[in-house]
């Protein structure tokens, strides 16, 4: 018998909208959806059979993957946000830096662009800086909240082929055609793990004991 089915349609309760680097675009809808539906059978793991566990396998390395593809988009969005933010502060302080700190008092013929603390006031002050430096916050937060559900998902398939041992997966320590979904092609390793996209994002989360070490 298979998992649990879990439903969890596309809705505004299942979506990430983020405001993008160009604020003449459309926010950036990310579905979260078939990650909510993996994260809500986690406890299977505990319970997991010799009939149960290609299906979960399956499950975390999809998900895994979906959160590959939301961490490729957010981290691409992230790029062009921290690209602004030194566009911006380089057009504020070599265009309007002097003209900002003489009409306040501050500048003098020894440092005529001012200290570093009366620049970075400035910079806060701009409503282009404060825009992109809050959206770059504000993605860093996103990228690390998927990064965990990555990681569970990870752990999560790791722990299935713990618990159930190469012996009583039988083929499962060998390539599964039904699991694989390397961009790469290659179709003759031996399957040990989630698939990457890539392997998009190099850096991984601290890592979290979500399950504690399989017996």
């Amino acid at each position: 018998m298979m998992g649990r089915a879990f439903s969890y349609p596309m809705s505004e309760l299942t979506v990430i909208r983020v405001p993008r680097c160009d604020p003449n675009l459309p926010p950036l809808v990310l579905d979260m959806s078939e990650i909510y539906v993996a994260l809500g059978r986690k406890e299977e793991v505990a319970t997991v059979n010799q009939h149960k566990a290609p299906e979960l396998l399956s499950l975390f390395n999809v998900a895994y993957l979906n959160a590959s593809r939301i961490l490729n988009a957010l981290q691409y969005e992230l790029t062009l946000v921290e690209h602004s933010i030194r566009e911006i502060k380089a057009i504020i302080l070599m265009d309007r830096m002097k003209d900002i700190l003489e009409k306040a008092g501050l500048a003098n013929s020894r440092n005529p662009i001012g200290s570093e603390d009366i620049r970075n006031a400035v910079f806060e002050r701009d409503p282009e800086y404060k825009r992109a430096t809050t959206l770059a916050e504000n993605l860093a937060c996103y990228i690390t909240q998927v990064s965990d559900f990555r990681k569970f998902f990870q752990n999560s398939f790791d722990s299935v082929k713990k618990i159930m041992g190469s012996e009583a997966m039988g083929s499962y320590g060998r390539q599964n055609p039904n699991l694989v979904a390397s961009l790469s092609g290659s179709n003759n390793q031996a399957y040990s793990g989630p698939t990457t996209n890539n392997q998009a994002l190099k850096e991984e989360p601290p890592e979290d004991d979500f399950f504690g070490t399989a017996r």
